[in-house]
């Protein structure tokens, strides 16, 4: 932040090759137990790539072993697979190495590692992640192939030329070719996603004869989507992987149906357990609705009851083809996001319905009260005719956003309440910004400025999320007074069709009253009295009492709406008045952007605080540097 030098890496780099590619021992983008990853560079071509080297204790293991991954990589070929670009030798070390095309994104465990997804990713990029994870893993199955060591550092950002962002399964090390009846004895894999069979074994060291499937892919997938939805993995012990008896009990003795069990405290055993997300998650409540149930099933201790690979590519399909639509509860200023499966949308009225339940389940609107406006239309009109225009006659959904959403009003509240996202409580407790320690402390005090810079972000998504409401409720009472407009409109029309009716109606029965008055004067003629023509006579008096009355309310109706029309529609006085009203809110233009300037502020303190943990020492003048930037902080 104060122009200070960044640290450099230390140790000396020198360069390597081999026939067609060179690379700096000093450019390592990744390093493993058995391979390091260095960004490396095509000799005739320019073209960045990304070289694996293996190390000793790769080399030690047997030939058939150290091959598993080039035959691996040799057999798969998918977008969300990275791609396998060359396979050389080191011309020092005569020893194989890989060439893979560069993801240049980083891997998923650094991006959640980043402040800003403290508490997970946001609901389109997650939706990202879990299409491309979900999509690479049915390669890897339709190929017989099990991973073995899924994680979030083990999945690669790929930006592409027109800036598509891909994420690609890497380092098959531990991958190898397995039916889905096979099994297979040996170990591999990360610690904390571990399927508790394994991690009894392989970090326990119990039961060495005992054998696993292809499910233990399964487990790490609901492992990662958890981490990627929250930030956090589900199940922590006190202490970390330190504590390995406690985190075997957590995965193996939770309930079914359980996401998340927590340790707060080593004085205590007691597990914190949960069947649904925090509430800090970014995720829409219809989303999360969805996919906690696929958490279940994939991270289930018990094999009867664990799903299979069909059933998740199944469910997480239904989550991806599932048509979105943003919403905007006026009356809680909240945000909430539909999820309507394919089903819904070949018929106009079972969209409408499914719509109506859909709302009822996130807002606790009864669809009796429920008014839903999109472009100053009510939504069920804005279907129909959208449909009414499509040559299949198929029901139209329109495309929201979260800044162009669908407005829902409830009928039966006339009273807004801006409500934070967390309570009170929660925001005290989850978003506050630690003390620095008045020493200076390295390793704390760059921890604390990542908490900062977390925190800060979450500020920010609130800030930026009142922004949105502000300019929600900026144009809602708009759509209302437009839909006011128009059923004025609609009983005026009404009204005077009626009036029409009615003097259509009026002249009929004159013109029946003049025929019963002729006929009355043949009566006399006639030699026997006509009991008939007596109620007739009376039928009609009655009915011209009836006109009358008709007449009357509709004079009155026609005043009254009149006054209506004048009042509400001529001159435009709700637009007028809400205008006033709105002028008196201030503006909001320029929060968002304030906002950012801090958090970029903070992120700064944070990366300098950052090198200077890497630097392990500072020099006097660097001392004072770092104690300008916790308090700038």
């Amino acid at each position: 932040m104060y122009g200070r030098k960044k640290q450099g890496s230390r140790g000396m780099a020198y360069l390597r090759g081999s026939p067609s590619y060179v690379w700096s021992t000093g450019c390592i983008l990744g390093r493993g137990a058995t391979a390091t990853v260095y960004q490396g560079v095509n000799k005739k071509t320019g073209d960045l790539v990304a070289v694996k080297t293996f190390n000793k204790i790769s080399l030690d293991r047997p030939l058939n072993v150290q091959m598993r991954e080039f035959d691996v990589l040799k057999k798969v070929n998918h977008e969300n697979i990275v791609k396998l670009i060359a396979i050389e030798e080191d011309l020092e070390s005569a020893s194989k190495i890989l060439v893979m095309e560069l993801c240049t994104g980083g891997s998923l465990f650094s991006i959640l590692d980043d402040p800003l997804n403290s508490y997970g990713l946001e609901e389109e990029e997650f939706l990202l992640v879990l299409k491309d994870l979900t999509a690479g893993m049915k390669h890897l199955r339709d190929n017989s192939v099990i991973h073995r060591d899924l994680k979030p550092g083990n999945i690669m950002k790929y930006v592409a030329e027109d800036g598509r962002s891909i994420y690609k399964l890497t380092d098959f090390g531990a991958a190898r070719e397995l039916e889905e009846d096979q099994q297979f004895m040996s170990l591999y894999g990360t610690e904390e996603y571990l399927h508790p069979a394994m991690y009894e074994r392989a970090v326990l060291r119990k039961h060495g004869d005992q054998r696993f499937s292809s499910n233990v892919d399964l487990w790490s997938i609901g492992v990662t989507l958890y981490h990627v939805a929250t930030g956090n993995l589900p199940f922590r012990p006190y202490g970390g992987r330190r504590n390995r008896e406690v985190m075997h009990y957590i995965t193996t003795k939770k309930d079914s149906g359980v996401i998340s069990g927590v340790q707060r405290d080593h004085t205590t055993s007691s597990i914190e357990w949960s069947r649904d997300l925090p509430k800090s998650c970014l995720l829409s409540t219809g989303l999360q609705k969805l996919l906690v149930p696929i958490l279940a099933g994939l991270m289930e201790c018990d094999s009867a009851k664990m799903w299979s690979f069909d059933k998740f590519f199944n469910e997480t399909t239904k989550i991806l083809s599932a048509k979105r639509v943003h919403v905007f509860y006026v009356n809680e200023c909240r945000e909430f996001v539909l999820y309507l499966h394919n089903n819904s949308l070949h018929k106009p009225a079972k969209l409408a319905s499914d719509i109506t339940e859909h709302v009822f389940k996130q807002s606790g609107v009864l669809g009796k009260n429920q008014l839903v406006f999109f472009e100053n239309l009510l939504f069920d009109q804005y279907i129909a005719g959208a449909s009414s225009g499509s040559s299949s006659g198929a029901a139209s959904v329109p495309e929201t956003n979260i800044s162009h959403p669908v407005f829902l009003f409830n009928r039966e509240l006339c009273d807004v309440s801006v409500s934070a996202s967390l309570s009170s409580q929660e925001l005290e407790n989850g978003f506050k910004y630690p003390d620095f320690n008045q020493a200076v402390v390295l390793d704390e005090d760059a921890a604390t400025a990542k908490i900062w810079c977390s925190v800060s972000h979450a500020i920010k998504r609130q800030v930026e999320r009142l922004s949105r409401a502000h300019a929600h409720l900026s144009v809602a009472p708009l759509q209302l007074a437009q839909h006011l407009e128009t059923l004025i409109g609609q009983l005026r029309r009404h009204v005077l069709t009626a009036q029409l009716h009615s003097c259509a109606l009026e002249r009929q029965l004159a013109l029946i009253s003049r025929s019963e008055r002729h006929i009355a004067d043949l009566r006399p003629l006639v030699p026997t009295p006509c009991a008939e023509l007596d109620k007739i006579h009376a039928l009609i008096q009655q009915r011209q009492q009836n006109v009358v009355a008709v007449s009357e309310s509709l004079k009155r109706a026609d005043q009254e709406t009149s006054a209506l029309e004048t009042k509400v529609v001529g001159g435009q006085p709700l637009y007028r008045i809400w205008k006033v009203r709105k002028a008196e809110c201030g503006s909001v233009i320029g929060y968002d952007e304030t906002a950012a300037t801090y958090v970029n502020k903070i992120r700064e303190n944070w990366q300098a605080l950052a090198r200077d943990k890497m630097a392990k020492t500072l020099s006097y003048h660097d001392e004072q540097f770092h104690v300008l930037e916790k308090t700038e902080a």
